[in-house]
């Protein structure tokens, strides 16, 4: 199921998908997704570590396709400008996590916070959640500035075994019809 916003198409990826990406068959994934697709910021290999992290999550639970990551392409030109997705499906308290990425040349254009928008009220209206979560690395400005202007407030830290100290932002939106 692909998620529309304003410019953008969320299109989620697939297991074979992910392990083409994950074997550096990056044309070949090109190819499937079709709309002779761009990857300018060759954002397909740079999260090369993300597709087998998440090709493994699918292999163990195939349900989880709408929720892991989604490439994020720019109707108006075909190129891909980042991906996005959640770390998984909501937990027991309905809370999901989001990561994102875009491409160097895509950033500060707002294409970043147009996919957390769309992502977080597609899980919104569709599965009931009741807390949105990030965490964003200390010194990472930029992600600072997006999670702050979501209104995600900051509620603690963690140690991540691939990033190291992390900072958890949240916003609970169990009252609300939809982020902004």
């Amino acid at each position: 199921m692909i998620i529309k916003t304003k410019r953008l198409d969320l299109i989620p990826l697939s297991l074979v998908q992910l392990r083409n990406l994950d074997n550096g068959k990056n044309q070949e994934v090109l190819k499937t997704l079709g709309n002779k697709l761009e990857d300018k910021d060759n954002v397909l290999f740079s999260g090369k570590w993300l597709f087998e992290l998440r090709a493994k999550q699918l292999e163990n639970d195939p349900t989880l396709d709408n929720w892991l990551v989604r490439i994020m392409v720019d109707r108006s030109t075909n190129q891909i400008v980042g991906d996005i997705g959640f770390h998984n499906r909501p937990n027991d308290n309905g809370m999901v996590e989001f990561g994102i990425s875009t491409g160097p040349s895509f950033r500060r254009r707002g294409y970043a916070k147009e996919a957390i928008i769309g992502l977080c009220n597609w899980a919104i209206k569709s599965h009931q959640i009741e807390i949105i979560r990030a965490s964003v690395l200390p010194d990472n400005l930029a992600s600072l500035a997006l999670i702050s202007s979501l209104d995600l407030k900051h509620v603690g830290q963690q140690i991540d075994e691939i990033d190291g100290l992390e900072l958890i932002y949240e916003k609970n939106v169990s009252k609300l019809a939809k982020l902004r």
